[in-house]
């Protein structure tokens, strides 16, 4: 009962973008669905930023090889920024 309480304050104040074919149930499992997703993908790439982090402090070949290549830097931080341009101006890639 209390969920229909908060569903119909919900559509009262004007938030009706859910599709009510779907039904209560699977919109909220969907919503579950989305917000696990995010959250796998975040936690992945803090894993991933973590473990090159401990190569780079601790990991005596992986240093010397971004020392001696240091130019894989640079390209890796220019294809991050179009990447991120390429995300934000065209709609085709959000």
């Amino acid at each position: 009962m209390m969920q229909l309480d908060m569903q119909d304050r919900y559509f009262r104040h004007g938030c009706s973008n859910r599709n009510p074919r779907l039904g209560p149930g699977l919109y909220a499992r969907a919503r579950l669905q989305f917000v696990r997703k995010v959250y796998s993908i975040l936690s992945i790439q803090l894993l991933i930023t973590v473990a090159m982090t401990y190569a780079s402090m601790y990991v005596e070949e992986f240093r010397q090889f971004q020392l001696d290549y240091e130019e894989v830097t640079y390209v890796m931080i220019v294809l991050l920024i179009v990447s991120e341009i390429a995300i934000l101006c065209c709609p085709e890639g959000r």
